[in-house]
């Protein structure tokens, strides 16, 4: 099952039964997280500092 993180409370219909989600960390059914993701209700992914790319430094000049 997959874990998401519910950042607005949304309901998911399935045969005729209506599940209510909560906002937090939850493990969920793969068709849930799918639903939820597509809807935008789950927490933006946060940017990894290491997945920042080096400052560019200027090119030396010719002498």
């Amino acid at each position: 099952m997959p874990k998401i993180n519910v950042a607005k409370p949304f309901n998911f219909q399935k045969g005729g039964k209506v599940q209510l989600f909560k906002k937090g960390e939850q493990d969920v059914d793969p068709e849930v997280a799918e639903h939820a993701e597509k809807r935008g209700y789950l927490v933006a992914p946060k940017a990894k500092a290491s997945a920042a790319e080096p400052e560019a430094k200027p090119a030396a000049e010719p002498k």
